[in-house]
């Protein structure tokens, strides 16, 4: 009976949406250019290096050298091998999926455990500083340090998320040091790896763009916000903001500027990561991976981040002091061509490997 109504509800919630195409077509097609265009100026600017990076990081085993001088902290506190604490570290630089990815490949080569995967699923999740500054920090707070304060108030919750979820994991008591493996092999696959995760994360975005105007068309985000506003007692706008944050991160951008009260809600959506990192990370993790347990911790690091970040909201130097000359950077400021390049040239390199595996 359960499983009917499901399908039901299902099948006239796509139904929903298909008429929505049909009837807004515009509607919908410029939520979904917006969406491409915040990938290809902001998204892909700021994370694709750093995914390369971290990617070449794991694949050639240096990240167990990172963690080697942390060893008693990751394999007495946090109950991992030291390949763990350094993909912990990474995941923090580098943004989310990137977490995901790195806990899947450690688990795929034998590292780590179902169970340990398990566990840093939910807190190898960051924003990473160069989208936290590439977004939040610039269209929010401009020539402040709220870039920096951001992510202090993102590593304490997942710090503190680690400190709990480790309490759930048996302690180290075999001791195998894996040994870098660098050669030119590791450089390609990392770029293709990265490429692959990259796009995904892009079409991923484009898509949650579609479904998100979907949804205001409805009505649905309308009152949603109309009574959201009313708890919290924020302008309507502002909630609707926050609503499409959480189910998409990078409208975060779309909150009112130069708004300091608005801080430690930014920390907790940043923290949070938003609905659509979460279908990516749950598709990488595949097996390693329980939504309860997932959201259950996520909300509670972004708790974390937001008590953090309304300590720290004194240090912020965000005031208002020039109202009339201010002008907040516009969405579309950069050039697309650079990127959409960069994808072009990320295609050609997938066919050729695509060609190569089909010959050999």
């Amino acid at each position: 009976m359960i499983k009917a109504v499901k399908n039901t509800a299902v099948i006239l919630l796509t139904a929903a949406a298909v008429y929505y195409c049909i009837v807004y077509p515009e509607n919908i097609g410029r939520a979904v250019k917006e969406s491409v265009d915040r990938c290809l100026c902001v998204i892909l600017p700021s994370m694709f290096i750093f995914l390369c990076i971290t990617t070449f990081i794991s694949q050639s085993g240096i990240h167990s050298l990172l963690g080697r001088p942390l060893r008693i902290i990751s394999e007495k506190l946090l109950r991992l091998p030291v390949e763990g604490i350094a993909v912990f570290l990474l995941s923090m630089i580098s943004g989310y999926p990137a977490g995901a990815k790195l806990v899947s490949e450690n688990f795929s080569c034998g590292i780590l455990t179902a169970r340990q995967a398990a566990a840093m699923n939910c807190f190898c999740c960051c924003a990473g500083p160069a989208f936290i500054t590439g977004t939040a920090a610039s269209f929010l707070y401009p020539d402040s340090n709220a870039g920096l304060l951001l992510f202090v108030c993102l590593a304490a919750g997942n710090i503190f998320t680690a400190a709990v979820m480790s309490k759930t994991l048996a302690a180290i008591t075999d001791r195998t040091d894996s040994k870098p493996h660098i050669n030119t092999g590791c450089i390609i696959s990392s770029v293709k790896s990265a490429s692959s995760a990259m796009l995904q994360m892009c079409i991923m975005i484009a898509a949650f763009g579609g479904l998100c105007e979907i949804l205001r068309l409805s009505g649905f985000i309308d009152a949603l916000s109309y009574y959201t506003s009313g708890i919290f007692s924020l302008p309507q706008s502002t909630a609707e903001s926050i609503i499409l944050t959480l189910l998409e991160i990078s409208n975060i951008i779309t909150l009112p500027p130069m708004q300091p009260e608005l801080f430690p809600a930014a920390a907790f959506l940043l923290s949070f990561g938003g609905i659509c990192v979460h279908m990516q990370i749950a598709a990488i993790a595949q097996q390693n991976f329980s939504i309860r347990i997932f959201l259950a911790a996520r909300i509670f690091s972004a708790s974390i981040s937001a008590a953090a970040a309304v300590f720290f909201m004194r240090f912020l130097n965000a005031d208002i002091s020039c109202g009339a000359t201010y002008k907040p950077i516009s969405e579309s400021s950069c050039s697309p061509l650079p990127s959409i390049l960069l994808l072009i040239m990320i295609a050609m390199l997938l066919s050729v490997f695509k060609d190569k595996k089909m010959k050999s």
